[in-house]
């Protein structure tokens, strides 16, 4: 069992990435709002700008602090060898339990929404834009966004992260280290409160998945799955079709 995490650590870790991701897109989605600009591009726009910046700097921090080095030998974990056939099967079956959870936890989300978030935080900041009324050079940089950065690159880095790396190092903690996972990984995304629910509830089959077979692939390729069906969802709201 690789060296396990103080609970300081472990908040640390989970918390301070979505620190970085909030403060980015108070800047930018403050500034877009009052160019009358979409807010969802410059959520979007935080990830090449903030979020990749913030998470190859931990990285690199990480992997010197563990080999004394530039080496990532050792630092992403849960890669134990599973074939194919079980790789796309469990990741599958993420994905159906994923989409099962989320929507037992969308109820939350809006009651949470109307009774608290849009209460105490400002209306830009929920992201309601209706992105089929901006002109077509927003919508295709919006969707190209999407597709390269928040359906790929992203879930790729935060599963390596957040499943590769912190995940492993908390597995002192039994059946609750997939579920401290799927509840810190939610409240990271500080930006979005108003998907608490369905994104901690989603994530608990995604945690315990990936930590019960402790392969990395499976979570990889659930999360891409899953937020390329939100793509395509974003597609399909804007298409005159």
């Amino acid at each position: 069992m690789e060296e396990q995490l103080s609970t300081k650590s472990i908040l640390n870790l989970y918390l301070m990435p979505g620190v970085f991701m909030t403060a980015g897109y108070i800047v930018l989605g403050g500034y877009f709002f009052t160019q009358g600009y979409p807010v969802l591009l410059a959520l979007l726009l935080t990830i090449p700008f903030v979020f990749l910046p913030t998470f190859i700097i931990h990285f690199c921090r990480l992997a010197k602090r563990q080999n004394g080095r530039l080496s990532f030998k050792g630092v992403i974990l849960y890669r134990e060898k599973l074939s194919f056939f079980q790789i796309i099967s469990y990741s599958l079956l993420t994905v159906i339990l994923i989409l099962i959870f989320f929507a037992i936890g969308s109820p939350i989300d809006a009651f949470l929404t109307e009774n608290l978030w849009s209460k105490i935080l400002p209306e830009w900041f929920l992201n309601k834009d209706d992105i089929s009324s901006f002109s077509p050079i927003f919508i295709v940089l919006i969707l190209i966004l999407n597709l390269v950065f928040n359906s790929l690159i992203g879930p790729i880095v935060e599963e390596l992260y957040f499943r590769g790396y912190v995940l492993p190092r908390h597995e002192h903690l039994g059946i609750w280290s997939p579920i401290i996972n799927a509840v810190l990984f939610g409240l990271y995304h500080f930006w979005q409160p108003y998907i608490y629910g369905s994104v901690i509830l989603g994530l608990i089959p995604l945690t315990f998945i990936a930590w019960k077979k402790k392969n990395i692939y499976i979570a990889i390729i659930a999360h891409c799955t899953f937020n390329l069906i939100g793509f395509f969802m974003l597609l399909k709201s804007i298409s005159p079709f």
